[in-house]
């Protein structure tokens, strides 16, 4: 998606964001025509108040504090064209403020990729189309 479009990339590790003002820091250092992932979602808000990082020390990003990053896009980014990829394994301890339209605006589900999923894949975004497949 990157390539495609030219965007820069910034992969935010919540795990080792220590507090609301630093997730809004991270946002605001952000250049414009870039897409921002933060990954495992599910897993750090199911535990957001005791979620403990690879340091030990615990965070205190909170359920507005994510929020607020989210609707920072759209505030205080307003022309910059960013994009913000969620991944998550399951939406179900998701809070529905964060799912609402308006902040997260397409919701894509990727199940387990099979071998012929694969190779349609990797034969529409690397054009291997006449190499050899075996299973």
């Amino acid at each position: 998606m990157a390539k495609h479009l030219s965007y820069d990339i910034y992969d935010i590790d919540l795990s080792k964001v220590v507090d609301d003002s630093d997730l809004k820091m991270l946002l605001l250092q952000t250049t414009s025509k870039s897409i921002i992932v933060a990954e495992d979602l599910d897993r750090f808000i199911s535990s957001n108040s005791n979620y403990v990082s690879s340091n030990s020390n615990y965070s205190r990003v909170t359920l507005s504090g994510i929020l607020n990053f989210v609707d920072g896009i759209l505030n205080s980014c307003c022309g910059d064209e960013k994009l913000m990829v969620f991944t998550m394994n399951s939406k179900d301890n998701i809070d529905s403020a964060i799912l609402r339209p308006g902040r997260i605006d397409v919701h894509i589900h990727f199940p387990l990729c099979s071998f012929n999923s694969f190779r349609l894949l990797a034969n529409n975004c690397l054009g291997t189309r006449n190499k050899a497949w075996s299973v």
